[in-house]
């Protein structure tokens, strides 16, 4: 079976979406501590601290002891947009946020999960007790939004300059009948695995006279050439 025959089908999309929400895809293990790079910086996580090093020069950016509130292990950290984020606990029960440029802790909040994603301003990370859903956590606030999946957009492209595989997707604000979020999804084949390496917002609801419209944050034909998956 080909790759866009198996992206074809919307709920095996979604799937495959909630199953490859891994940090383990940004960060690379040593054996006391984990390396996260990103555009600007690399972030460095132990036991007991977080820090950051320019990529520029290699200086330390800044340095943060980690909030330990029991005996506990981190997971992360993933960055967004405007923050740096963990998850904690043991098992994961709690999540933090850090300000990429300083190291302020910006907000705590708990949340459970060993499956997230950076996306725009959002974390994205699968709901343990819904699994047919997604929870996406505010970076600037760690407020909660409760995405329920609606459908894949067809057809699946697949992108030019990079090779992925161009997947959006539309997500319903729990309880809602048109606050709709579009987010897209970068999905990399290797030797026949399908791993997600990155996702966008695409969308988001608003309110404008009286209907809720969806307003983009950006336009996917500016991320270059593109063709249509057979």
């Amino acid at each position: 079976m080909s790759v866009g025959s198996v992206l074809r089908s919307a709920w095996v999309v979604f799937v495959m979406v909630l199953s490859a929400l891994s940090v383990k895809g940004q960060c690379l293990d040593g054996n006391s501590f984990v390396v996260c790079p990103s555009i600007d910086a690399i972030y460095l996580l132990n036991k007991n601290s977080l820090g950051a090093v320019n990529l520029s020069d290699g200086t330390v950016k800044w340095q943060v002891v980690l909030p330990h509130e029991t005996d506990e292990a981190y997971l992360g950290p993933v960055r967004s947009d405007n923050a740096l984020v963990l998850f904690a606990g043991t098992p994961l029960t709690r999540a933090y946020a850090f300000d990429p440029e300083s190291g302020r802790l910006i907000w705590r909040k708990e949340a459970s999960s060993d499956e997230w994603i950076g996306a725009g301003p959002y974390i994205l990370f699968g709901d343990r007790q819904h699994w047919e859903a997604v929870t996406a956590l505010d970076d600037r606030t760690g407020q909660e939004l409760h995405l329920e999946f609606i459908d894949a957009h067809q057809p699946i492209r697949q992108l030019a300059g990079d090779g992925h595989f161009f997947a959006c997707t539309d997500f319903r604000v729990a309880g809602t009948k048109d606050q709709i979020y579009d987010i897209d999804f970068w999905i990399n084949d290797k030797d026949g695995t399908l791993s997600v390496d990155r996702a966008r917002v695409h969308k988001v609801p608003q309110l404008k006279d009286g209907q809720w419209v969806q307003v983009p944050r950006y336009d996917w034909k500016d991320l270059g050439d593109s063709h249509v998956v057979p």
